[in-house]
């Protein structure tokens, strides 16, 4: 099993990770916020996006899950009771651009605390790159249009981002980093984590 991303909520009770060789995101509750060697699964908790899943991230209020799909195409879901993954309504999908090259999909996205900007990271023109998006309605993808504002990496990929509590820095995640996270803790699940 291959997991592409993982998102803490800002407070620690809870993580998430999304499997990136199938289609869920998988939510997990740590008895001590922010200490991985208290994780237990909440079984049933899960949230299906309908196809793999590179990258995901979630609104700093808990109430809207993004999942990068095949392409450009980032899908948008709203929880009824924050942070739970169970309660998540109809999705929302929106084409973004530009966007990775060839059709490959996004491999990070991330969105600032008050929801009025998103950057998603991919393979511009065989070069890594995390593009900057503005959100006309705060947290709504279907408002987006593009900043003209890109960060090049050059021949990395990070395989997830996250912007810091008062939007001064971006944290770009390498594949190997979530992994090993995981693993060096111990937690795993049945088949959700390797």
């Amino acid at each position: 099993t291959q997991h592409s991303d993982i998102f803490i909520k800002p407070d620690g009770p809870k993580f998430y990770v999304a499997n990136g060789s199938g289609d869920g995101i998988y939510e997990y509750t740590m008895t001590t916020p922010f200490d991985l060697t208290t994780a237990n699964y909440n079984d049933g908790h899960n949230l299906n996006v309908g196809s793999t899943t590179n990258a995901f991230t979630m609104s700093y209020d808990g109430t809207k899950v993004y999942s990068a799909k095949n392409g450009a195409v980032v899908t948008q879901f709203t929880l009824s009771t924050a942070w739970d993954l169970s309660t998540a309504g109809s999705a929302t999908t929106h084409t973004f651009s530009p966007g990775p090259a060839g059709g490959n999909m996004y491999y990070n996205m991330s969105i600032s605390p008050d929801g009025t900007k998103m950057y998603l990271g991919g393979n511009g023109s065989s070069q890594g790159h995390v593009w900057q998006f503005t959100l006309s309605s705060a947290h709504s993808i279907t408002s987006e249009s593009y900043a003209s504002k890109v960060i090049d990496l050059g021949s990395y990929y990070p395989s997830s981002s996250h912007i810091n509590g008062d939007g001064t820095k971006i944290l770009l995640l390498f594949p190997v980093v979530v992994k090993v996270m995981l693993q060096s803790h111990n937690i795993k699940h049945k088949s959700h984590l390797p």
